[in-house]
């Protein structure tokens, strides 16, 4: 499955939009092969009811999520 097709979702996803389309995706509106949600969970809950069944890409804010373990967006994409 070759997923390329990006839905970006969050308060503050605009250098995340950067780096997706920088990782060679295309950042998307509608019809995404993955949702990437850059939030926390109440985001993830939201793209899974709007998207559902469409594979899910979370990436906490270091804001919140703090039991999670940060990761390099790069490293993710």
């Amino acid at each position: 499955m070759n997923l390329q097709r990006i839905l970006v979702l969050g308060k503050e996803s605009e250098d995340i939009v950067r780096l997706v389309a920088a990782a060679g995706l295309e950042p998307v509106t509608e019809a995404p092969d993955v949702v990437l949600t850059y939030g926390g969970d109440g985001l993830l809950l939201h793209s899974e009811r709007e998207w559902p069944g469409v594979p899910k890409l979370p990436l906490r804010v270091s804001r919140h999520g703090r039991k999670c373990e940060p990761h390099r967006v790069q490293t993710c994409l």
